[in-house]
């Protein structure tokens, strides 16, 4: 296994176990593109990203076991912990964000073994098979940050958010959800069809934008002009055609003929013989129903 420390700001310093001198991970994001009247679109606010290269593939989860020695120990640290995410551009490294010296939380994990009270969240609950320490371990790697905000943070600013914008507020702002992003560290608010001045009553109304991020949708409109109908009505029986197909007449595809009519190749393959052989043979044109 191997797990490093990330503190602070960029350029911070820390910890590798496993002989991998990695640049580590940044806690907060230094350069977040500002967007209209200065709240951050999502897309453009970085996830915590780890340095590391992990060992999951792009859908594969680690070890219940191992995630439930993390959620345990995470648990025993609520005024601090975060929350635990999997970095897949990384190639799935476990992330464990922590807003104190992550040093001291490192060292914990890595001699950290598998207990029968762990909170695996599955039931029924698996079997522990491999009851090493997790710093012995080779099939995860484990990577930790210092971060802004603590779970209990995010909660309390989630019950912020919703005193700064009540619900009949929400909806003259075009909004339909909000919550938290662990990985973000930020506070989101998704709109559809915001109004005019909807951005900068946002910002007037948060003291430190920072702490937030949008999500945008709207709807499409419709194309301005007149639009041409396909096939042209005015055209007598038209030809018309499907990509990566023939023209035909737009009466073939109306009144099309009979399958027992066609020689298609999809069909004789179904007999496992070509179109010529199948007439030969005298036997239909057309796979059989069963």
């Amino acid at each position: 296994m191997l797990i490093a420390v990330g503190c602070g700001g960029a350029g911070s310093g820390g910890v590798v176990v496993g002989g991998v001198e990695p640049t580590l991970s940044v806690a907060e994001p230094q350069s977040v593109p500002d967007g209209r009247a200065g709240v951050a679109n999502c897309e453009d606010v970085p996830e915590l990203r780890s340095q590391l290269v992990g060992k999951l593939g792009a859908t594969q989860n680690p070890d219940p076991i191992v995630g439930g020695v993390l959620n345990t120990y995470g648990g025993e640290h609520p005024d601090t912990y975060v929350g635990r995410w999997i970095d897949r551009d990384s190639g799935g490294v476990l992330m464990m964000g922590f807003t104190d010296d992550p040093e001291p939380h490192r060292a914990a994990i890595l001699a950290r073994r598998p207990s029968p009270d762990d909170d695996v969240g599955r039931d029924p609950r698996p079997r522990i098979t491999d009851d090493r320490p997790l710093g012995e371990r080779d099939d995860v790697v484990i990577d930790v940050v210092q971060v802004r905000f603590s779970k209990l943070d995010m909660e309390a600013m989630f019950d912020e958010v919703n005193e700064i914008i009540p619900l009949e507020d929400g909806r003259d702002f075009g909004l339909e959800g909000l919550g938290y992003s662990v990985n973000h560290q930020r506070m989101y608010l998704d709109l559809v069809n915001p109004p005019e001045g909807a951005f900068a009553e946002i910002a007037k109304r948060f003291p430190d934008l920072s702490m937030l991020c949008v999500n945008v949708w709207r709807s499409p409109q419709p194309p301005a002009g007149q639009l041409d109908v396909i096939p042209d009505p005015s055209v007598d029986d038209p030809l018309v055609s499907c990509a990566g197909t023939p023209l035909v007449r737009y009466s073939q595809l109306m009144d099309p003929p009979s399958i027992d009519e066609v020689d298609h190749p999809a069909s004789c393959q179904l007999l496992g013989r070509d179109a010529p052989a199948v007439r030969q043979a005298g036997l239909p044109s057309r796979h059989p129903r069963r």
